[in-house]
């Protein structure tokens, strides 16, 4: 065999072990890649539920605030309408009402900034937050108009309407809180297994029920601040 074919087969033989050894070398650098990737995906994961854990445990705290508000903000429109009970009570349950509703405010707008500004969540939420301070503004409009008749020694009374935007405040709050408590799965353990609240409500009820102590509530206050 001629010198330049027993080298340049030399020469072959070596390039094929060269590229042996480079494939054994990229598929292990491949598996070392894929093990780095398949870490690094369930570390992410376990961040990501740690997250949403963390997001549902204080939800869960904030909507039993909120309901909680509501429950007992629904006081302040039944004490004043109930004819048995003396002015001084009513206005104490009427001024009370403005610190229940920045506690509910406050909650409401909590959850509110969970979710994206455009979402359905968080547009309801902050129409819960805002028809809680004009249930606030109604009831302190109340007050105002209950102690100006005490200082003339004359009674407040309170027209027809006026008792109707209190039933339809009442009613609704109640109805409210019964719509916020649905979130809550009473079936499981919440703390083993935590899980969104809010997925759990129906929204549309939540906004229409709004709507109607909303208007009450704006329509109260207006009637009021004219004398």
């Amino acid at each position: 065999m001629p010198y330049s074919s027993r080298v340049g087969g030399r020469i072959g033989e070596a390039k094929s072990g060269m590229d042996r050894r480079r494939l054994k070398v990229l598929s292990v650098v491949l598996v070392i890649a894929v093990v780095i990737l398949a870490g690094l995906s369930v570390s992410l994961w376990r961040l990501e539920r740690h997250y949403y854990d963390a997001k549902y445990r204080a939800q869960y705290v904030l909507v039993a605030t909120l309901q909680n508000s509501t429950f007992v903000l629904h006081f302040a429109p039944e004490d004043v309408l109930n004819s048995t009970l003396p002015d001084a009570h009513k206005m104490a349950s009427a001024d009370r009402a403005g610190y229940i509703v920045a506690q509910g405010f406050g909650a409401a707008h909590a959850v509110e900034v969970m979710y994206p500004n455009n979402s359905h969540e968080a547009g309801t939420l902050g129409f819960v937050g805002y028809v809680l301070q004009l249930v606030g503004q109604a009831m302190a409009q109340y007050s105002f108009n209950l102690s100006q008749a005490i200082q003339l020694n004359s009674t407040l009374i309170l027209d027809p309407w006026v008792r109707w935007d209190l039933s339809q405040m009442d009613q609704g709050l109640l109805n409210l809180t019964v719509l916020l408590r649905a979130g809550f799965d009473e079936s499981r353990s919440f703390y083993d297994h935590p899980y969104s609240l809010v997925k759990r409500m129906d929204l549309d009820a939540i906004g229409e029920v709004c709507t109607q102590i909303g208007t009450a509530a704006s329509h109260m206050q207006a009637q009021l601040s004219m004398g």
